[in-house]
């Protein structure tokens, strides 16, 4: 395997390294000679950096600057230590065994190697098609390379050549979660267009049982900002968009049976100042 290649990045919010499941899962299992920890931790959590692996570079964020942020800081480092690819990784996605030599062998024709990811009850998420109203999975998606002006995956597992990750921008760091890695690419079409899906599939955990109106708005802000923020170009684009946060945020309200998240759809999202806008138009 051509490890030092590829450069990964492992985002942690309160989750120790040791229990990550991309740690547990890919990253400990020595497939790489270096790979970042940035962790958007708060000051209350409690890490000894000095007790990581030797392989790890450890940067703490306790302001939380975002994936963004986190993907930039990492791809930055990576290019100054001569890597030619970058892996994003979140901490709640299993890899199969054998991940890291399904990585090394990446089609250096496509700008980006992506798996295919399912959710823990076996149901395909990404790559998503793009063409429709709405983004849906792709079902049984076939290793091979697509389209990325039809298709778009999600960030993590996502291998990415450096050299037009710096072309296209990098992330955007004004989205700090949700639609940065929809976003990124959206931009990166514009100098290549294809990636390669890997035969391979990884398990994202999406489970979440949260219920308290106040911790979900918090989190629901955190969205709308960053929906606000997706540079998007084309009257389809702009309603998909519009139907995706539309139906998430009807789910929170029937979730939480509180009325408070379509309001802030309304005043945050629909209504609010063309200046708090990036630029969708």
């Amino acid at each position: 395997m051509r490890q030092n290649v590829i450069f990964p990045v492992i985002v942690l919010y309160k989750c120790k390294l040791e229990d990550a499941h991309s740690y547990q899962t890919l990253l400990s299992v020595g497939n790489f000679d270096r790979y970042m920890v940035y962790d958007n931790s708060p000051r209350d959590f409690i890490v000894h950096a000095e007790d990581l692996p030797a392989a790890a570079v450890y940067v703490r964020d306790e302001r939380n600057g975002g994936l963004s942020k986190a993907y930039n800081t990492a791809a930055r480092f990576a290019c100054e230590h001569g890597y030619s690819r970058i892996l994003l990784l979140d901490q709640d996605t299993v890899f199969p065994d054998g991940a890291g030599e399904v990585y090394g062998r990446f089609n250096e024709l496509a700008a980006l190697s992506v798996p295919v990811m399912k959710t823990v009850s076996g149901a395909d998420f990404s790559p998503c098609t793009l063409t429709g109203w709405k983004t849906r999975a792709v079902r049984k998606p076939v290793p091979g390379i697509y389209s990325l002006w039809e298709f778009a995956s999600v960030n993590s597992g996502m291998c990415i050549d450096l050299e037009l990750f710096f072309k296209a921008g990098g992330y955007n760091e004004r989205i700090v979660l949700d639609f940065a890695d929809f976003e990124f690419q959206g931009r990166l079409r514009e100098y290549a267009s294809s990636f390669e899906i890997l035969p391979m599939s990884v398990v994202q955990d999406f489970s979440n049982d949260e219920t308290d109106v106040s911790r979900l708005l918090r989190r629901y802000d955190l969205y709308l900002k960053s929906a606000a923020q997706y540079r998007i170009n084309g009257l389809r684009g702009r309603l998909r968009l519009n139907v995706e946060v539309l139906v998430h945020t009807l789910a929170l309200v029937r979730r939480s049976r509180s009325a408070v998240f379509f309001k802030h759809y309304l005043t945050d999202y629909i209504f609010q100042s063309d200046g708090k806008r990036e630029g969708n138009g």
